[in-house]
């Protein structure tokens, strides 16, 4: 997986309280909601009015190439089968032209009417304020989860920058033009001379060169590496059995030309590219103050912004970077991100004027009477990312796939979105969102369906019946309200049709990832996020893969992966990984829960913040519109 989360989806979770029953009109407008959303995911039509339904971009054979540039402006259950796999000839990418747009929620422009957020400004020093959970790093070498993603961008930037809405093209960064060699091997970057680090000093390829490299020395121990090991040797450097980092496959000839060298064509490693994996490093400062140098004082950075204050559990405070190449086009002074540990905290910093975009301020039992109200500040977008436990499958009793299928099958994951999350999710039965069947006519698998019977007789095979001698178990997640209230509904469910009592353990973010890293758990809350590719997601239970927490190691599988990747065609590739998508689901070294949507207030004031795929939002594309000079 690319990951936006990495490991584990960053804490924002699942909008969730417990059991919302509707309320009159409001409830029914939510069922609807949900039905158009569910029939556009199946029947890839419908919507309109508030909740517009799911409009793919034309698959990529009818777009121009991906990996060009824009315009001059500068691109293993032996006993039973695997799951079925569709004929994925028979499954057509959605050609409709249109681009994504929110499952609930439309664009307003301010000021708007109908409701008192419409009248609010913007705060009087034009300071962005925004909620986020706790990050575990900031340095480009080492950040792998959401959070810290979202900060590494704002602070940071690459070679190439993601779109301000999905279906856009890519959009230049430190590189205003590249190409790529016939055979999809290399890439070529032409970086821009205006480049600049906030110290002033000018932003180079052998920056780039020298942070890949340095991000992929083992010596470093970052578990954020996987992204880049599409580059020619690369894993091989990080896992020891290269020693010469020369031999890893970039390089720099001048100053303002970078080569990068595949192992095998990747159609998706420009978008790879946009996901805050490949940011540059400034060499003198991190060598001279070591793991301090992303502290305020210390941080050099060549990004839309700079660091001014980062106060742990409280605060980080961003400002505009003078030396950027394109300050000019920047409009926000800066953002202030409040560190929440609840929804409920941060509601109260939404509508007390802190905060303009609530990115964890949705409390999944006022959705109801928020589409009462008919809000114009609540969006729900669709998010390629799904949440599960994972098992550590080398510790009893999860070494035995039957007990593993038992518990996701005893699981009601209808039941769980419909009245715990709440926020038009969809049940998981993989790996793989829906969203690709759309968008590159993925040939989806049928994972196990919510069977109580079946699961209680793969427990009985197991030596379980009735829950009967079944050890302690301990289920561990990260601190946060919508994890606990998750946690609890599937402890009820395994209880009540199992007979088996889960203890559950929470912890704090960075303890929690720790345990995790070390395999001291049983079961774990896992959430990943990827790119508009199968690849991305699948690769998370590859066996050499730094974040695979779950010990699962099959040869097989990993050999599905890298068939595709060296596939012919798109409708071969799409099989191969959907044969993968099977062996996962037959395996089940998880229990995947839903597929994630994104739930957030937005001032109505607050533009620029387009619905996306990946929740990828970079500040720098953001604005106040009541502000002179700051509309586009």
């Amino acid at each position: 997986m690319i990951s936006v989360a990495a490991n584990a989806l960053a804490r924002e979770g699942a909008r969730t309280q417990s059991s919302v029953r509707s309320r009159g009109g409001a409830g029914q407008v939510l069922v609807a909601l949900a039905l158009a959303l569910a029939l556009a995911l199946g029947a890839c039509k419908g919507g309109g009015g508030d909740a517009p339904a799911f409009t793919a971009p034309p698959p990529p054979e009818a777009q121009a190439d991906a990996d060009s540039p824009p315009a001059p402006a500068a691109d293993v259950l032996p006993t039973e089968p695997a799951a079925t796999v569709p004929d994925a000839a028979q499954v057509e990418p959605e050609t409709e032209s249109g681009l994504l747009d929110h499952i609930y929620g439309r664009a307003v422009s301010w000021p708007c009417e109908g409701h008192p957020v419409c009248d609010e400004p913007s705060p009087a020093d034009g300071m962005l304020g925004l909620d986020v959970t706790d990050l575990e790093y900031i340095d480009p070498g080492m950040v792998v989860d959401t959070e810290g993603l979202m900060v590494a961008q704002s602070l940071f930037e690459g070679l190439v920058n993601p779109p301000p809405r999905s279906g856009m093209p890519i959009q230049p960064g430190v590189a205003t033009r590249w190409e790529r060699s016939e055979d999809g091997l290399v890439y070529t970057f032409h970086l821009r001379d205006d480049a600049r680090w906030s110290d002033g000093h000018p932003v180079t390829a052998g920056d780039f060169v020298w942070a890949w490299r340095r991000k992929l020395d083992p010596k470093l121990g970052s578990t954020g590496v996987e992204p880049l090991f599409r580059i020619k040797n690369a894993k091989e450097y990080n896992a020891g059995t290269v020693t010469d980092a020369a031999e890893v496959g970039v390089v720099a000839p001048d100053a303002h030309t970078l080569v990068v060298t595949l192992e095998t064509p990747a159609p998706f490693f420009m978008q790879y590219l946009t996901m805050g994996h490949f940011l540059p490093a400034p060499e003198p400062t991190v060598t001279a103050h070591g793991k301090a140098w992303t502290r305020p004082e210390n941080i050099v950075s060549n990004g839309a912004f700079v660091l001014e204050e980062w106060t742990p559990k409280t605060r980080l405070v961003l400002e505009k970077n003078p030396t950027y190449w394109d300050a000019a086009n920047v409009r926000l002074p800066g953002a202030i991100l409040y560190i929440s540990e609840s929804h409920a905290q941060g509601m109260t910093r939404y509508r007390t004027g802190a905060t303009q975009w609530g990115r964890q301020a949705v409390i999944t039992s006022d959705i109801p009477g928020f589409i009462e109200e008919r809000r114009p500040d609540l969006f729900i977008d669709p998010y390629l990312c799904y949440y599960s436990y994972i098992f550590r499958i080398d510790r009893k009793p999860f070494d035995d796939v039957r007990v593993r299928r038992a518990l996701n099958m005893a699981i009601d994951k209808q039941g769980l979105v419909d009245h715990v999350t709440e926020g038009m999710q969809q049940p998981a039965d993989g790996a793989i969102p829906p969203y690709l069947v759309k968008t590159l006519g993925y040939p989806k698998p049928a994972g196990d369906p919510y069977d109580p019977k079946r699961a209680r007789a793969l427990l009985a095979e197991a030596g379980y019946p009735g829950g009967a001698g079944f050890p302690k178990v301990t289920l561990l997640y990260n601190n946060f309200e919508s994890h606990r209230l998750i946690a609890e509904y599937v402890q009820r469910n395994v209880e009540e049709q199992l007979g088996v009592h889960l203890e559950l353990s929470n912890m704090e973010w960075k303890g929690f990832l720790s345990q995790l890293r070390t395999g001291d758990f049983q079961i774990a809350r896992f959430g990943s996020c990827g790119i508009d590719h199968p690849y991305s997601l699948l690769a998370d239970f590859g066996a050499d893969y730094p974040e695979n927490h779950t010990a699962y190691a099959n040869s097989e599988y990993d050999a599905l992966l890298q068939k595709a990747l060296r596939a012919p065609d798109r409708v071969t590739e799409m099989k191969l990984y959907a044969d993968a998508e099977a062996m996962l689901q037959r395996d089940m070294p998880f229990a995947p829960l839903y597929y994630y949507t994104r739930l957030y207030l937005k001032k109505p004031v607050l533009q620029g913040l387009e619905p996306e795929l990946t929740n990828n939002h970079l500040l720098k594309y953001m604005y106040w519109a009541d502000k002179p000079g700051t509309a586009p």
